[in-house]
């Protein structure tokens, strides 16, 4: 077994539980359609999906531009307190990285 770090992990031990099957049908909820990943018809699709949404895969924030987000609360509401989560080790450089670079295109103030 392996985290999503890709550390390996140690199984301790074992646990038999009854699992509760099918209460949500998430075949109904989503519905995905089946290809075979190296069909012809699968890399068209894809190739023309990467094409047509081209635009979320550049590296850059123009298409932020001119957007201004604000967070507002209703009157009533109460704060909640919730203890503060680090980035995995393993993680904080690329985070910290990414946190510079959108701070530096202007998409985030401190």
């Amino acid at each position: 077994m392996r985290s999503y770090t890709g550390d390996s992990l140690t199984v301790c031990g074992e646990l038999l539980c009854e699992i509760v099957y099918d209460e949500l049908n998430w075949s109904k909820v989503f519905h995905v359609k089946h290809e075979e990943a190296g069909s012809p018809n699968a890399k068209q699709r894809f190739n023309s999906m990467l094409k047509n949404k081209a635009h979320l895969f550049e590296d850059g924030y123009d298409s932020l531009k001119g957007h201004e987000t604000h967070i507002r609360a209703k009157p009533e509401a109460k704060p909640v307190f919730h203890i503060q989560h680090k980035a995995p080790y393993a993680l904080r450089e690329p985070v910290e990285a990414e946190l510079r670079k959108i701070e530096e295109n202007g998409v985030i103030k401190k």
